[in-house]
């Protein structure tokens, strides 16, 4: 590569692209020729020459092709071509272009500068989770239903929109969260497609800790005891389905306060 060449090529590495409008007109017409403009396919997709990554020199290479004297080029309110080169860095300095085809390995590239945290980068670690569930009002029916409240114990799944009660024995569901911490609902409002004899327990926490333990018809009222359970919080709701499997669905799990 000619020193002209190189020079010019340096130009494309320290000012932005695209070259044609970054230059002011008599250099454009210096690497361009009297059109002052680049030949057409020039630039490819991104607005890059499309050689740039063609001939990356090394960092020695460069210094070692650097002119003596100060290019045609070189701005004249700019330092002198001689500080310039005495400034010069022995080794590669991290603004010097990477190839993307030949990076070099992870541990060589630079530690990116501290700064202030941006709080809305999602991938910036926050105070923590944050409860889903509002303070619960009291006076009124609310859902406590879907997975943000409860996960699997026995056999009990999440399936969309309801609650899948499938298999023998113990088939339950496990409250998550802060939403039944000291939350002492007086009655409870259960959907389902079993049935007529569905027998579900609500327990709490602690022992004795049965809240409510009898037959629920779908939709219907049933009232809760947390004086006689113990006081606990709410832990879950299960159906006992002994040795012959069960198969239903919750829909909706209500409670009043």
């Amino acid at each position: 590569m000619k020193k002209r060449e190189f020079a010019v090529r340096l130009l494309f590495w320290l000012l932005p692209w695209p070259i044609s409008k970054a230059l002011p007109r008599s250099l454009r017409i210096y690497y361009f020729g009297p059109g002052a403009g680049p030949p057409p396919g020039f630039y490819n997709y991104w607005g890059v020459p499309k050689w740039f990554w063609e001939d990356i020199p090394s960092w020695e290479d460069f210094l070692e092709n650097l002119p003596d004297e100060a290019p045609p080029w070189w701005p004249p309110n700019a330092p002198s071509w001689e500080d310039f080169l005495e400034n010069l860095p022995d080794e590669q300095p991290a603004w010097w272009p990477i190839d993307p085809y030949n990076p070099p390995p992870i541990e060589d590239f630079p530690e990116p500068p501290a700064g202030p945290v941006n709080p809305g980068d999602p991938y910036t670690p926050g105070p923590g989770p944050v409860n889903p569930h509002p303070p619960i009002p009291s006076g009124v029916w609310v859902q406590c239903f879907d997975d943000t409240y409860w996960e699997t114990k026995d056999q009990a799944e999440w399936n969309i929109d309801h609650w899948d009660f499938a298999g023998d024995f113990s088939v339950s569901i496990k409250e998550i969260g802060t939403w039944a911490d000291a939350f002492r609902p007086t009655k409870m409002r259960i959907t389902h497609d079993y049935g007529v004899g569905l027998i579900l327990g609500v327990y709490g926490d602690g022992d004795p800790g049965d809240i409510f333990v009898g037959e629920v018809a779908s939709g219907q009222e049933y009232d809760l005891d947390f004086v006689g359970s113990g006081d606990f919080n709410i832990k879950g709701i299960e159906h006992d389905a002994g040795e012959t499997p069960c198969d239903f669905d919750i829909t909706n799990i209500e409670f009043f306060s």
